[in-house]
């Protein structure tokens, strides 16, 4: 399925899979520096579909955990590893531990998320890159 990301103004427009979903509140940043133990900024963040409120994921910690030279197809990148450990409230709660593979100057080249057990439910990967 292919996600595209547009950030305007700190506000979030994506399209997955022709969707169109706004995420707005607390949009977690990664900082230009960053160091392996660095605590980065919570909050919560609202997403909503066509106008209507799908879910409220309250971010309860977030943080840089390690530092890997990641190789995908769209190339090999020296990577920050981050972790975001949250708890999204929809018809239910459910808490969930996402990993991203941050490329400085590109930005996420890898993302897994990961449910309350530690079993991997989706993943992501960069496999192209245009423009650049």
């Amino acid at each position: 399925m292919t996600t595209k990301i547009k950030v305007t103004n700190g506000m979030v427009d994506m399209s997955v899979g022709g969707l169109g979903i706004e995420a707005s509140g607390d949009i977690p940043f990664v900082p230009s520096r960053l160091a392996v133990g660095l605590e980065l900024n919570c909050g919560t963040v609202n997403v909503s579909m066509g106008g209507v409120s799908m879910v409220t994921n309250n971010i309860s910690s977030n943080k840089v955990i390690g530092r890997e030279e990641l190789k995908t197809p769209a190339g090999t990148f020296k990577c920050y590893i981050l972790e975001m450990i949250s708890e999204a409230k929809m018809i239910i709660k459910v808490k969930s531990t996402a990993k991203y593979w941050y490329a400085r100057g590109l930005g996420v080249v890898k993302m897994e998320n990961y449910d309350e057990k530690g079993k991997l439910v989706s993943s992501q990967v960069l496999t192209e890159v245009k423009g650049i």
